[in-house]
């Protein structure tokens, strides 16, 4: 029994002793990993904020040489000429007038509308009058944040690997097709509604990430807003946000986005039938049959001159081939419109069109036609020569070219 007993007892001890190890060895483990983490994100802080000064000091360097250039081009208009850098000049009058400083309400007016944009450029007449070296170092300070900040963007895109977010921002620092921007005064717009642009985006992306601090969420559209007063196009980060929450947040695939395509399609085909209780029938559904009532309706309230232009848009519809109702409705605007010389005639061009030109021809010779105008008189000549009684066609004929001798 004490034999039992002891051999229990060394059992137990056995398992605490294995528990105990497989603690401290899961205790190193998590150690280690936390270390290692720490030790990863110490040299990635290093590398960013060396690439963000490596960056903004090219940015800076490459258009140091643009301060002791001169106003250029439509430097002059927007700046020398513009009546809205001068102190004299309210600053609530920059967002009633357009870049160039016409109101906006004046046939001349361009119609550029960035009064963000002005307000730099009145600004800098503060500080330095019209010297062009000021305008030109706000521009190269300017890139010069915009590259720093599409940096971060591209560190955030690219989960904070160091080679990528360098190389994307060198050349986003150093493309050329950024000098028109920097090196001319009026270039400002651009360059600005890109910082905002950027603020903008990265704000959405924060509160994509935090959705119950909506703090970023109207910092995003502030910035939205921003960027559209200092130039137009900064409306399109409205739709980069979009498709970032779309397509990058909720991962929606493109086939998934065809089928709310798909689907929004079917929905907006029952529109027609939605709006009929507000609006006239003849613009919402375009059957002929429509028309065709509508022309019944109205003759029989006496407007008769409205009943023929309905008929005269029916006969202008597509065809159908549904020649036994078109004939009855054709019977029916004789009824409502007899002396209607417009009914005759489509109904005659009807039955000339239908291969039926014996009829046709009786019906371009009734007296309700008027043969004095040369378009009834032409087909009626024509439908008698169809219908093989060639002595009275050639009577319409010769009266045809009585009508309308430059035909001949």
């Amino acid at each position: 029994m004490a034999g039992r007993n002891a051999r229990a007892l060394n059992h137990r001890s056995r398992e605490t002793g294995s528990s105990l190890s497989s603690a401290n060895r899961s205790h190193r483990l998590q150690t280690g990993r936390s270390t290692t983490t720490a030790a990863a994100v110490v040299p990635a802080m290093e590398y960013y904020y060396a690439i963000i000064a490596t960056v903004s000091g090219l940015s800076m360097v490459l258009y140091w040489n643009t301060l002791g250039a001169d106003f250029a081009y439509d430097d002059s208009r927007a700046i020398k000429t513009n009546q809205d850098l001068l102190p004299s000049t309210p600053i609530g009058q920059l967002f009633f007038n357009d870049f160039w400083g016409t109101p906006l309400t004046h046939s001349g007016s361009h119609k550029s509308y960035r009064p963000l944009c002005v307000l730099t450029f009145r600004l800098n007449y503060a500080l330095g009058g019209f010297d062009p070296w000021g305008y030109h170092f706000f521009n190269v300070v300017l890139h010069t944040l915009v590259s720093a900040l599409f940096t971060h963007f591209a560190s955030a895109i690219f989960c904070h690997n160091p080679l990528p977010t360098l190389v994307a921002g060198l050349l986003f620092a150093a493309h050329p097709i950024h000098t028109e921007a920097i090196a001319g005064i009026v270039g400002r717009a651009d360059v600005g509604a890109c910082l905002f642009f950027l603020f903008a985006l990265l704000s959405y992306m924060r509160y994509c990430k935090y959705r119950d601090k909506k703090v970023f969420l109207y910092a995003s559209v502030a910035m939205s807003a921003a960027s559209m007063l200092t130039k137009e196009h900064g409306v399109t980060v409205l739709v980069v946000c979009a498709v970032y929450d779309l397509f990058v947040v909720h991962r929606l695939h493109p086939k998934d986005f065809l089928v709310i395509f798909n689907q929004e399609l079917f929905i907006t085909s029952f529109v027609d039938k939605l709006q009929m209780q507000q609006l006239k029938a003849v613009s919402v559904r375009k059957f002929i049959v429509a028309h065709l009532n509508l022309g019944l309706v109205l003759g029989i309230l006496g407007r008769r001159e409205e009943a023929a232009d309905v008929y005269r848009h029916c006969a202008e519809r597509e065809p159908m081939d549904r020649h036994r109702e078109a004939e009855q409705w054709f019977l029916k605007a004789k009824v409502i419109a007899p002396n209607d010389s417009s009914v005759f005639q489509h109904y005659a061009q009807f039955l000339s069109e239908n291969e039926r030109h014996a009829e046709a021809g009786g019906k371009f010779n009734t007296p309700e036609l008027g043969s004095r105008k040369y378009e009834i008189v032409f087909n009626a000549a024509n439908a008698l020569r169809k219908a093989g009684r060639n002595e009275e066609a050639e009577h319409y004929y010769k009266i045809a070219v009585k009508l309308r001798p430059s035909k001949i």
